[in-house]
């Protein structure tokens, strides 16, 4: 590894043949921090010795990203870099990003910007994990946790702060990961948008996503690059559980095998857990595009259209996904989501299962004990062609307490989800406030 102007890594295995040499660059090694401080030095200093300057300052988190969107640092090795990317042009391209910035945070930033970039090449990321978050550092807390047991995956975990920063920043200094990094959201505000940010920047081959409320099993990573890569998959899902906020599960069934699911999904988003389920290649990615920001509900279901419309995906019917039931939740804003669909489904012409969203609106109603207005969306179901909604909602007349009804004690993918779950809970004491 070579740190000069421009970084550049030489691989040279033992015994190599001469196919099996390989040498690119990694991107600006000291070129933008030299130039940083012969401009504020006026060519007094003509490098950080030490690293003092850039000691004495913090990463400017919306510039670092800002410049990590440039194609080179996505596109693959073999590659190559001079002055014609990284020079004053760049160096200027950062000023103005910053213009009320010390010179200090200038300089600090243009190093992370190296460090990332080398560490980048030289460790080669499998999976980059997204996660957005706005303001719930004792659910992300736990999150963490179930992202960072993944084994066999090179990761890399990208948290990006939609909101005030009220107690993330602090969630990340205990965890003290090196593969953690705190992003600020630099597109449109919202879940979309903060996707969209971790996307810009991240360095893996493949894809995750996962909300700051939701869980994973151990392994869920390495299972679903496993058999994506025996498929020849672009994109996998597995299966889910829903549990309540002391990780008892309550709700789940095996998913849906790859051309059933593609075909429910014009009908509705038939991919189970959302978007803390499915993992996608980078480049399949970037072709279909990310996540529609004008949507605020059932923008995953957006993307998954989109990328079935490429290809079929793979799955692991396992349950390696469990979603923490909790008021919080994005998925009962009812109303918004029952009018993105009609736009989802105008946009894809599909044939959108309305009787369904009024079931699960009314569920959703049920669990927040507005029993009168899940009694209105179960005539609307009935209206659309679910005659069966009216036994629901005679039930839920009678049973108040109906959606508390966990799974039987035989139900063996309850039972198989559960057993992971107990060890998620032996770390509840240590993340609760």
């Amino acid at each position: 590894m070579n740190v000069g102007g421009i970084g550049n890594i030489t691989s040279l295995p033992a015994a190599a043949t001469i196919e099996q040499v390989k040498a690119f660059d990694t991107g600006p090694g000291n070129m933008v921090i030299d130039a940083l401080v012969r401009r504020f030095t006026n060519a007094e200093k003509t490098f950080d010795a030490n690293g003092l300057i850039g000691g004495k300052g913090q990463v400017i988190s919306p510039l670092l990203e800002n410049l990590l969107t440039d194609p080179f640092f996505q596109a693959q090795p073999p590659k190559t870099a001079g002055r014609e990317q990284f020079g004053q042009a760049f160096v200027q391209q950062m000023l103005d990003y910053s213009k009320t910035s010390h010179f200090e945070d200038l300089v600090c930033t243009a190093t992370e910007l190296t460090a990332r970039s080398v560490a980048a090449a030289v460790i080669m990321i499998d999976v980059s994990v997204v996660i957005p978050t706005r303001d719930r550092p004792e659910l992300l807390a736990l999150t963490l946790r179930t992202v960072l047991w993944q084994g066999d995956v090179n990761s890399e975990v990208l948290v990006v702060d939609d909101g005030t920063g009220s107690g993330t920043g602090e969630v990340l200094e205990r965890l003290g990961d090196s593969r953690v990094h705190l992003l600020r959201n630099s597109g449109p505000p919202g879940v979309s948008g903060a996707r969209n940010s971790g996307i810009a920047v991240a360095n893996g081959h493949w894809i995750a996503f996962l909300d700051d409320d939701d869980l994973w099993a151990p392994g869920k990573l390495r299972a679903q690059l496993s058999v994506a890569e025996d498929a020849g998959a672009d994109w996998v899902y597995t299966g889910d559980v829903t549990v309540d906020e002391d990780l008892h599960v309550r709700g789940g069934a095996p998913p849906p095998a790859p051309k059933e699911m593609v075909g429910d999904l014009r009908r509705y988003n038939a991919v189970p857990g959302g978007a803390s389920n499915v993992v996608v290649r980078r480049e399949v990615l970037d072709a279909v595009g990310g996540f529609d920001t004008h949507l605020r509900t059932s923008e995953d279901w957006d993307l998954w259209l989109r990328l079935a419309a490429l290809s079929l995906p793979a799955s692991v019917p396992q349950p390696l996904v469990a979603l923490r039931t909790h008021g919080g939740m994005a998925s009962r804003a009812v109303d918004q989501m029952l009018a993105d669909i009609e736009i989802v489904a105008h946009r894809h012409g599909v044939p959108v299962d309305r009787a369904r969203h009024e079931r699960w609106a009314a569920w959703m109603c049920l669990e927040e004990g507005r029993r009168a207005v899940a009694l209105h969306h179960y005539a609307r179901a009935v209206m659309a062609g679910d005659v069966n909604s009216l036994g629901r909602a005679v039930m839920a007349l009678i049973d108040p307490h109906i959606t508390r009804r966990g799974p039987s004690q035989y139900d063996e993918w309850a039972m198989e989800a559960q057993t992971w779950l107990n060890q998620v809970g032996e770390l509840l004491t240590e993340v609760r406030p």
